[in-house]
């Protein structure tokens, strides 16, 4: 996702609270209304923690940020108020509207209506299906998505998500918005659902899917090719 290591400032003027995190252990960008948030791999630890940086109109900053554009943030600058560093995602309670941007080719893009989720593709572990109903997305660190169709498109989704073999480059969006959320002129078709539910566990583990894909650590199960 970043070319370069990501410097993450806690004080503006203070160059001791910097923390830097390589390119490998950014597993996925938030975006909320209030917020922009990192999801990151300690590797000493194996442990997982979230910078969360605080302020209005963050949207420019994603931009920037999922661009590889912008590999140092810190408070007072790009619409920073503030960051820290915490244990998981904050609450997000308040509407989004979606991307209007085409979806960058090595990532995987999970919208709801109140969150922004761009995960690098090299973390996704899991697509399986839960025949006539939906899919799931699970990412690494048991991050998973459950994505319920639209009356009467279960099979079209179905038959065009492994007609693409999930190869980069491919359809990578997945939301909850409709055609009419977007801008004029938008060129994004993600593939829409009627439900996105985000749990924090081995939701693939609990039965009732069909696993087409099953990259977690000590499983072997079916799998496809992935693009890198």
């Amino acid at each position: 996702m970043f070319s370069r290591n990501l410097q993450i400032f806690h004080s503006e003027d203070d160059p001791d609270s910097m923390r830097m995190v390589r390119p490998a252990d950014v597993l996925c960008l938030r975006l909320t209304r209030r917020s922009l948030e990192i999801l990151v791999f300690h590797p000493n630890s194996g442990s997982n923690s979230v910078f969360v940086l605080r302020g209005r109109n963050l949207f420019l900053l994603w931009a920037e940020i999922t661009g590889d554009a912008v590999h140092s943030l810190k408070p007072g600058s790009r619409g920073i108020a503030s960051i820290t560093e915490e244990r998981g995602w904050t609450a997000a309670t308040e509407p989004m509207f979606p991307d209007p941007n085409p979806v960058r080719p090595d990532c995987i893009l999970v919208e709801t209506l109140t969150t922004r989720d761009l995960w690098s593709h090299r973390y996704l572990e899991v697509f399986a299906l839960r025949p006539g109903i939906g899919f799931l997305l699970q990412f690494r660190d048991q991050h998973a998505y459950v994505l319920d169709a639209n009356d009467g498109v279960y099979a079209t989704t179905r038959d065009d998500l492994l007609r693409s073999n999930l190869d980069s480059g491919t359809t990578n969006a997945f939301s909850l918005h409709l055609t009419h959320d977007y801008p004029a002129g938008s060129v994004v078709t993600p593939y829409r659902f009627a439900s996105i539910a985000h749990k924090h566990r081995d939701v693939a583990s609990e039965g009732n899917w069909e696993t087409v894909i099953d990259n977690r650590p000590g499983t072997a199960g079916p799998r496809i090719s992935l693009s890198p």
